[in-house]
């Protein structure tokens, strides 16, 4: 599936494992993640500011299945387990959000244009 597309973010292996060769499949879990995550990372930003912790530990626990699908667990799973297991209002937390943040919007995009490349 991933023809000669240079991934630095996402890393689609277990995508390709569970989909069995079949690229619709592929096609539609990329796509779902592009639909899903800009959205979540501006409500765990939202809900981070509010001081609604709870909010923000819900929203991690569901980003974290649509990340690790599309295998950045290993770039984001330090970050988003120290704001889970953490104080909130540290402010370290900040710093932790702000990657969780970074990684994903560009992981967006790199699926975006992946994708782009599949049609």
């Amino acid at each position: 599936m991933r023809n000669t597309f240079q991934f630095n973010y996402i890393n689609l292996d277990y995508v390709e494992e569970v989909s069995n060769g079949d690229l619709a499949y592929e096609k539609d879990i990329i796509s779902l993640f592009i639909s899903i995550i800009p959205q979540s990372v501006s409500s765990l930003i939202k809900q981070f500011e509010l001081g609604s912790y709870q909010n923000v530990k819900k929203i991690l626990h569901h980003m974290h299945s649509s990340t690790g699908i599309m295998g950045l667990n290993e770039k984001l799973g330090k970050y988003m387990d120290a704001i889970v297991e953490e104080d909130l209002e540290n402010k370290a937390v900040r710093k932790n959000m702000q990657e969780i943040s970074t990684v994903c919007l560009n992981a967006v995009e790199e699926a975006k244009n992946y994708l782009h490349t599949l049609e």
